[in-house]
């Protein structure tokens, strides 16, 4: 009888156990962005996997430049006379606006913080990360690499990994599946996706205060980019040139 039992209690742990990974099977199918790999299952969306890397602002910009006010900011422009049109559009959720001179153009634009607060919300759900700041938000999510592991892994874990793995598909700018730059300076830090070299625009996001601003660069040279980014000053300041 105790064997009977025994062999029953087995018999059960086992069927549990296939129920589980059956469970978890379509659970990852059901969200279409993996495939399995024996155990694992591995995304085919190989932008994915691109991580930010730290680069320096290049500071050897010679060129002629004007200075401008938009946004919250005081920067330059490495245009060599006034802005050819400047427009801004502004509703309740978004501020746009952009700067064209010759064949070069930069967009701005500015979101509430309303996608970064339900981002926040969407990972505290799956985890007890405390994310202090919008900038170590979106590093978490562009740094982030899918993997799970149906074996090894718990359901708490495979849920997060679906969670981020959907926010970083949704999240990441054009030019991100190509390359992702993250700089800092004494002041501010900004993430950089595709390089000149490899996109003729070029996405910058940049964090400043508790906010995030994207900056849209068209024509514009690596050089340029820094000098433009580096140039920026916080706050409504009147220009000196």
């Amino acid at each position: 009888m105790k064997k009977k039992v025994f062999f029953l209690g087995i018999l059960m742990f086992l069927l549990i156990g296939y129920l589980a990974s059956k469970y978890i099977y379509f659970y990852i199918q059901e969200d279409a962005i993996f495939s399995p790999s024996n155990t694992e299952y591995k995304t085919e969306k190989q932008y994915l996997y691109t991580t930010p890397v730290k680069k320096v602002a290049n500071n050897g910009y010679q060129g002629s430049f004007i200075d401008t006010i938009f946004l919250d900011f005081k920067l330059r422009l490495p245009f060599d006379r006034e802005i050819d049109s400047i427009n801004l559009i502004r509703d309740k959720y978004s501020l746009i606006g952009r700067a064209i001179n010759k064949e070069k153009q930069i967009l701005f634009h500015f979101n509430n913080d309303s996608i970064s607060q339900n981002l926040k919300k969407s990972i505290k759900n799956v985890s007890s990360l405390v994310i202090e700041n919008n900038f170590n938000l979106y590093n978490l999510i562009y740094s982030y690499i899918p993997n799970i592991n149906i074996l090894k892994d718990s359901y708490k874990e495979i849920k997060y990994n679906l969670t981020l793995t959907k926010i970083k598909a949704i999240t990441l700018p054009n030019g991100g599946d190509k390359s992702i730059y993250k700089y800092s300076n004494k002041h501010y830090k900004w993430f950089q996706f595709c390089s000149p070299n490899n996109c003729k625009n070029v996405t910058v996001q940049f964090f400043y205060k508790k906010k995030d601003y994207i900056f849209i660069f068209t024509n514009f040279t690596q050089e340029e980019i820094d000098f433009v980014v580096n140039s920026i000053v916080g706050g409504r300041v009147q220009p000196t040139r």
